[in-house]
C-alpha cells in the first residue's frame, strides 16, 4: 500500500481512458490535490476477497491492473460470475448500501481506492469530479450490457467470440485511430478463470478456441494470446457452433 500525490494521481488514472483523461483536465489543481489525500494503491493477490456479499464497502476503487470477478451466491447455494472489472472499472457504492455481490481477485491486481465519505464529499463539492464518476458509471453500464448478450449465447463458440471482442475493445485495440487489424487479445485471466466467467467447462472453452482459429477468425499465439485479423469476420463465425456441451 502506497499514498499518491496529485501527480502520481493524474499519470495512473490518465492510460487507456480518454474520458478520464479528458474530465481531468477540466479539475483545478486543488481538487487533484484533495482527491490525492484520500488515495492510496494497493497490491492485490490471486484468490483475495475485496469485498464480501452483504458487507458495506467503505472504500471506492479504480482497477489498474489485473482482473476482479463479481460472484454472486444463489439461494441454492450455487455461485455464479456476474461480471469480470478489467483496468479502468471503477467500483464501490457511494449509498453505503451493502454489497449484492463478493469482489474477488482473479488474477495479481493493483487497486487505486479511495475513502468512500471523502471521496462522495468531493463529488458534491466539485462538479467536473461528478462528471469524472458518472462517466466511469456510463462505462459500467455498457459493459454489463455486453456481459448480458455473452451470457445469453446459447453456444459455446458464441459466448467465447464475444468474449475476445469484448476484450478487443476493452483493450482500446480495434477502435484505437492508430490501430489496425489484425488486433491482439490476451486474456486478463487463467483459462480456468476465463471459463468460469463463461459458465463452461475449460475443455470447451479450449474446444471453442481452436474451433474459431479453423475457422480463421483468430490466430492462437500462445495459451492467453490470440490474433483477431477481423472482428466483424469472428462475431458472424460466432454462429457457427462446432462446440457441444458446456
Amino acid at each position: 500500500m502506497r499514498n499518491v500525490s496529485s501527480r502520481d494521481l493524474r499519470r495512473l488514472l490518465e492510460p487507456g481512458h480518454l474520458h478520464v483523461g479528458e474530465a481531468l483536465d477540466r479539475l483545478g489543481p486543488n481538487v487533484l490535490t484533495d482527491l490525492a489525500a484520500n488515495a492510496h494503491v494497493q497490491a492485490v493477490a490471486e484468490g483475495e476477497i475485496l469485498e464480501a456479499e452483504g458487507t458495506i464497502g467503505q472504500k471506492v476503487g479504480y482497477l489498474l491492473d489485473g482482473a476482479l470477478a463479481m460472484v454472486k451466491r444463489l439461494p441454492d447455494g450455487r455461485e455464479h460470475t456476474v461480471g469480470l472489472l478489467l483496468p479502468t472499472d471503477l467500483f464501490g457504492r457511494l449509498t453505503g448500501d451493502a454489497a449484492p455481490h463478493r469482489l474477488v481477485a482473479v488474477a495479481k491486481s493493483r487497486v487505486l481506492f479511495f475513502d468512500r465519505e471523502a471521496f462522495d464529499m468531493l463529488l458534491s463539492d466539485h462538479p467536473d469530479l461528478e462528471r469524472l464518476f458518472l462517466v466511469s458509471v456510463l462505462d459500467e453500464l455498457d459493459a454489463a450490457r455486453d456481459w448480458i448478450l455473452m451470457l445469453s449465447g446459447t453456444r459455446v463458440i458464441e459466448r467465447v467470440a464475444t468474449f475476445l471482442a469484448m476484450l478487443a475493445r476493452r483493450q482500446d485495440a480495434y477502435g484505437s485511430a492508430e490501430a489496425s487489424p489484425p488486433i491482439q487479445v490476451r486474456l486478463p485471466v487463467s483459462r480456468k478463470h476465463a471459463a468460469n466467467v463463461l459458465s463452461v467447462r475449460p475443455e470447451s472453452l479450449s474446444r471453442a478456441l481452436h474451433a474459431l482459429s479453423d475457422l480463421g477468425v483468430i490466430r492462437i499465439m500462445d495459451p492467453a494470446t490470440f490474433e483477431i485479423p477481423d472482428l466483424d469476420a469472428l462475431l458472424a463465425a460466432s454462429s457457427e457452433d462446432p462446440v457441444r456441451g458446456d
